[in-house]
């Protein structure tokens, strides 16, 4: 699937939850092992920074947070 066809994915989610999870994996190259041990307190929001433990090969690495998606889980963080 080509790059408009991810964020047209994202885009038209509506659940909140799913729009977060799929963002995640897009922008944050993340796997799903590592989306699914991922916690709050892996978001450095003031870095823009997510930190992975224990990833591919058993090292800890950092992503890239962006704002947008900072966003996204700040207002599913609130909701739930």
């Amino acid at each position: 699937m080509n790059q408009t066809g991810n964020t047209a994915i994202i885009t038209k989610c509506s659940n909140i939850k799913h729009k977060c999870i799929l963002s995640l994996i897009y922008s944050a190259r993340l796997r799903r092992s590592e989306l699914i041990h991922l916690r709050p307190t892996d978001i450095d929001s003031q870095r823009g920074l997510i930190r992975i433990e224990g990833a591919k090969g058993k090292k800890d690495r950092y992503s890239l947070l962006s704002a947008p998606l900072l966003l996204q889980l700040r207002a599913y963080f609130k909701r739930y």
